[in-house]
């Protein structure tokens, strides 16, 4: 798809996506939204790897007006809006006058954890109780290796349970980043 033709789709210029592209131009979360949405990819894929800075606000309720808490709030609003969730709870200020918001979204209608299909695992690396070693493991050591993956998975997915809704995709990956590695030549960071 070309700059102009993503352009078009959310409301924006050539130039502006261009900016975008180029890092010259930091993109609003909503802008951000929109292009995921376009690509048909969420926001965590659509972002990934890629360092892509999204333009902070100062949401410090306790230094705002009505006015200005008004329009965080329909901000807050707009956000869930356009990702198709809600807000649930919104919360502040705290102590050191933050405050944060809790807002549900509903995992895209492709979303591979939401498709119907075989149940059966798919057992890459399947090692019965009679099978000999395989890699110089028994199958009681692949089961605590592979454990102790899952475990890591979900541990980083949830920043060591802090986080109770996780992205399962950030799950699956870290949990393959458990089993064989980081993509990198020697399987370390």
């Amino acid at each position: 798809m070309s700059q102009k033709e993503l352009g078009r789709k959310i409301g924006k210029s050539h130039s502006t996506i261009n900016r975008y592209e180029s890092s010259t131009l930091e993109p609003p979360f909503h802008v951000i939204v929109d292009i995921a949405r376009v690509l048909d990819v969420s926001v965590s894929e659509f972002t990934q790897g890629d360092n892509m800075k999204v333009e902070k606000t100062n949401w410090n309720l306790a230094k705002k007006d009505e006015e200005e808490k008004s329009d965080i709030l329909q901000s807050l609003n707009d956000i869930a809006d356009s990702l198709g969730g809600k807000i649930e709870m919104i919360s502040g200020p705290l102590p050191d006058d933050s405050g944060f918001a809790v807002m549900s979204i509903p995992l895209p209608k492709n979303h591979w954890l939401t498709q119907s299909g075989d149940s059966e695992p798919p057992m890459p690396i399947r090692i019965g109780t009679d099978d000999s070693l395989r890699n110089g493991m028994t199958r009681i050591m692949w089961k605590s290796a592979i454990k102790a993956a899952g475990e890591y998975a979900i541990r980083v997915s949830t920043d060591n349970g802090k986080i109770i809704d996780f992205d399962p995709d950030a799950m699956v990956q870290n949990f393959i980043i458990g089993m064989i590695g980081y993509e990198t030549p020697d399987g370390k960071r």
